[in-house]
C-alpha cells in the first residue's frame, strides 16, 4: 500500500474494530496499532507518525501479537516492543537466535569528535570473538546504529556466522543516526567527508582493521541504503562492497513533490545517471526490496539493477514477500553479507597483519 495506515471496521452492533488481512506464506513484516495522539502524549506509544489528514497517529504494539521484537524505532523511543507477523513459509532466520556454543563478541559505545558534522558522532563498535587489536580483520560501517543494534540483532547475527565461517571474522562500526538522520543520509558531501576523511582513519587508527578496499563494505536500509550506494560511488577505492536494503533509490537533489502511485519522473534515481555516466568501479554490491514497498521503491531499485548489470558490476539483488521494515530487513541481512565480505572466503585476519 501507499499508505502507512489501513483502517480497521467497526463490527456491526459491537464496541470492537477489525481488519483481516490475507497475507502469503512467504511473508513477514512488522506492524502496529494506531490512533489519533491526544492532548497529552501517551507514554506507552512505541512511535508517532503525521497522517496525510494532518493528524498526528500514536502507534502501539499489539498487546495479543504473538511475535514481538524489541528495539528502537525512534531516538525518542527507545526500547520498545514491536508487534510482527511471519508467514508459515517465510525464509528461516538461519542466524538470529542466540547459540548456545556459538562464542560472543562484544559491542562498545564510543563517542568522536567531527569537523564535517561540528560536533559529536555516536558510533557502537562489534569486535568479533578473539578480537587482538595488531590484527587485521574485514570490516561492516553501517548508517542506524540504533536498529542495527537492536532490531536487527546484528551482534547475535555476526557471532552465529562468524562461528559457522560463513563470513571471516568481522569489525563492525555502526553510525547512530539520532535526530538529525534525514538531513544526514541523502547525498550530501559533509556525509562524505566525514566517512573518508574522519572515520575511517579513526577506525584504522584504533581499531585492527583491513585497509584493503575489498574487505570493507558499507550497509544501509531505506535512505541509509541510499547513502551506502553514493558512498561506493565516491569512494570504492577504499570501500569495495555496499550493502543496500530498501534503498531510496528514487532520490533526486530537485525531485519536488511526488505522486508515490504514479510513474517515476525523468528526473528520479539520481544515482542510476551517476552510475551510468561514471567508469566502471571495483565495487562488488548487494540490493533488496520489498514487494510490498510501492511503485517507487520497488521501480527505482530495479531501475538502478538494470543499470549496474549493464555496467557489469557484480550484483546480488533480491526481491521479498513483505514491506518497509526492519523485521525484513533483519531477515535478509545475513544474506547481504555472505554475497559481500563472504564472497572472499575465509581467511587468518592476525596472520594478514597489519
Amino acid at each position: 500500500t501507499d499508505s502507512p495506515f489501513v483502517s480497521m471496521q467497526r463490527v456491526p452492533g459491537t464496541h470492537l474494530w477489525s481488519r483481516t488481512w490475507q497475507v502469503p506464506r512467504t511473508a513477514r513484516g512488522m506492524y502496529l496499532l494506531s490512533w489519533p495522539q491526544g492532548p497529552q502524549p501517551n507514554p506507552q506509544a512505541v512511535w508517532t507518525l503525521p497522517g496525510r489528514d494532518g493528524i498526528t497517529y500514536e502507534l502501539f504494539t499489539d498487546p495479543l501479537s504473538r511475535l514481538k521484537y524489541a528495539g528502537t524505532l525512534a531516538p525518542e523511543f527507545p526500547d520498545r516492543n514491536i508487534s510482527a507477523f511471519e508467514g508459515a513459509a517465510a525464509p528461516k532466520l538461519t542466524y538470529l537466535e542466540p547459540s548456545p556454543t556459538a562464542k560472543r563478541g562484544k559491542v562498545l559505545r564510543r563517542q568522536m569528535t567531527s569537523a564535517a558534522f561540528a560536533g559529536a558522532r555516536e558510533l557502537s563498535i562489534y569486535l568479533p570473538p578473539g578480537y587482538q587489536q595488531r590484527c587485521s580483520y574485514p570490516w561492516l560501517l553501517a548508517f542506524d546504529a540504533e536498529q542495527f543494534v537492536s532490531l536487527l540483532s546484528i551482534q547475535t547475527m555476526l557471532d552465529n556466522m562468524i562461528d559457522r565461517r560463513v563470513i571471516p571474522p568481522t569489525v563492525a562500526v555502526l553510525i547512530h543516526s539520532g535526530t538529525t538522520r534525514l538531513l544526514d543520509l541523502p547525498p550530501n558531501d559533509r556525509m562524505q567527508t566525514f566517512l573518508r576523511n574522519e572515520l575511517m582513519p579513526w577506525t584504522r587508527a584504533n581499531f585492527g582493521v583491513s585497509e584493503r578496499n575489498d574487505e570493507v563494505a558499507i550497509a544501509g536500509f531505506s535512505h541509509g541504503g541510499l547513502a551506502a550506494m553514493h558512498a561506493g560511488l565516491l569512494n570504492s577505492d577504499v570501500i569495495g562492497n555496499v550493502i543496500a536494503q530498501s534503498g531510496s533509490f528514487w532520490w533526486a537533489p530537485d525531485l519536488g513533490a511526488v505522486n508515490p502511485a504514479g510513474p517515476l519522473p525523468i528526473n528520479a534515481n539520481r544515482l542510476s545517471a551517476d552510475f551510468a555516466r561514471s567508469p566502471r568501479l571495483p565495487l562488488r554490491i548487494y540490493m533488496d526490496v520489498g514487494t510490498w514497498e510501492g511503485h517507487f521503491q520497488i521501480a527505482s531499485n530495479r531501475q538502478l539493477r538494470d543499470v549496474l548489470l549493464a555496467r557489469e558490476y557484480p550484483v546480488t539483488y533480491a526481491e521479498f514477500e513483505g514491506p518497509h521494515d526492519y523485521v525484513a530487513w533483519r531477515a535478509t541481512l545475513p544474506n547481504a553479507l555472505i554475497a559481500t565480505l563472504g564472497a572472499h572466503g575465509q581467511r587468518d585476519a592476525c596472520a594478514a597483519g597489519r
